[in-house]
């Protein structure tokens, strides 16, 4: 039941995303006429009328009642008639910037906020900017997953121009759901039917490689720098087990919790590669698992600039090249191949990373081999059932346990839901 009229908020400074990655702890952030950030409760009837600009570049968050509404259990009748202007810029929307209920960090996925009856007259200025709504611009995210809103009955109208990934409702809007909402937004001068903004990824910005291009491959050799040994080899300690269990309780309850675990561990550790890993799983798919090792005698994988380099238990060099990369091939999995032309190289002519890195999912995941198909080939072939995964040598305990957290959480959300 707040007012707020005529109210101007600048949002000072600039945020930096050097190579198109968006890091959340710049400044230039969260602006709204009633409510910067908030976290928890519910923001029922409140009005706004004014301005939310920024002075600087990429700003994030910017709303007309709120730049963040984190973790609301319930946005309802609002109103706002809000002019947004800003450069570039991401998450940026006509009530709110971030909105969203999920994960509660433990693993416990909850219900989506409800987003409801609210009415927003908006004038978006912001060039470049994406996830950007007439509503709302995105949800928020925590360790790689995002939250989810349910929006009904709402209404927007207005204008949105400049926006690389405009909605009108939302900006990006992953497994939530829209019900009911009027709207009358012309993007870039034209009206527009488009509900949500289509989006290829969490932090988005502008200036951000596209998916597959030659800078994406770059800058994730880049973001790869350093040494790796085996993920699971760490992962699996015993002294890790506490942290298993814990997640796997959150996901499946106590009951089922060890045996999960066991599984978990159990599926990721197999042995067999190649014909046969194929014909030991062809008859008994129950029993399939993913060698997730470094095979030919690789325990650390150096990554050094372009130089990519296999040392063996001993310390001893088994492999050092420089790689190029070559394509973005799509298959179960996709892959960034990079190759050398080093002709003694063999089995290491080529290398095919997922777009994994320690800095988005506390690991990477990649192959090897003499050829792109054998990169290529997940289940038949000469390295069948087989995904190498990496984790820094140097890894701390909060990412041993973030990377445990993760892939506990991904693997077994189906299992929740049901």
């Amino acid at each position: 039941n707040c007012t707020a009229k005529g109210v101007t908020v600048t949002l000072n400074g600039s945020n930096d995303f050097k190579d198109g990655l968006i890091i959340q702890n710049d400044e230039a952030q969260f602006g709204g006429i009633v409510v910067g950030g908030g976290f928890t409760g519910n923001v029922d009837n409140c009005s706004a009328t004014g301005t939310v600009q920024a002075s600087g570049n990429e700003p994030l968050a910017m709303g007309g009642i709120a730049g963040c509404l984190q973790c609301m259990d319930k946005i309802s009748g609002n109103t706002a008639n809000v002019t947004i202007k800003a450069k570039n810029g991401h998450a940026i929307g006509g009530l709110c910037g971030y909105a969203g209920v999920g994960d509660d960090g433990d693993g416990v996925v909850q219900e989506p906020a409800l987003i409801e009856n609210n009415k927003v007259t908006v004038k978006i200025t912001a060039e470049g900017a994406t996830h950007v709504g007439g509503l709302i611009g995105t949800a928020l995210y925590y360790y790689g997953m995002e939250d989810r809103f349910q929006i009904s009955n709402c209404s927007v109208s207005g204008s949105i121009d400049g926006v690389e990934t405009p909605g009108t409702v939302a900006g990006r809007a992953t497994d939530s759901i829209i019900t009911s909402c009027e709207t009358n937004v012309t993007i870039d001068g034209t009206k527009s039917e488009t509900k949500i903004g289509k989006t290829s990824q969490l932090y988005q910005s502008a200036d951000q490689y596209e998916d597959g291009s030659t800078q994406a491959a770059d800058y994730l050799l880049k973001q790869l720098e350093g040494s790796y040994t085996p993920l699971f080899d760490t992962l699996c300690k015993p002294e890790y087990t506490d942290i298993w269990t814990k997640y796997a309780k959150q996901m499946v309850g106590d009951e089922k919790a060890t045996d999960t675990v066991t599984m978990l561990q159990t599926a990721m550790q197999g042995t067999l590669t190649g014909e046969e890993a194929v014909a030991a799983f062809k008859d008994k798919p129950e029993s399939m698992q993913f060698n997730c090792s470094f095979l030919n005698d690789i325990a650390t994988l150096k990554i050094e600039g372009k130089v990519i380099t296999g040392l063996d238990a001993k310390g001893e060099t088994v492999f050092s090249h420089a790689y190029e990369f070559e394509k973005y091939e799509k298959g179960m999995i996709n892959l960034y191949i990079f190759h050398t032309s080093d002709a003694d190289a063999g089995d290491f002519t080529y290398f095919g990373f997922a777009g994994d890195s320690p800095m988005t999912t506390y690991h990477t995941e990649f192959r090897y081999g003499s050829s792109i198909a054998d990169c290529m080939a997940m289940m038949e072939g000469k390295y069948a059932y087989w995904m190498a995964a990496g984790i820094p040598t140097n890894a701390d305990e909060d990412l041993i346990h973030n990377c445990i957290r993760l892939f506990v959480v991904e693997n077994l959300s189906e299992q929740k839901e049901e």
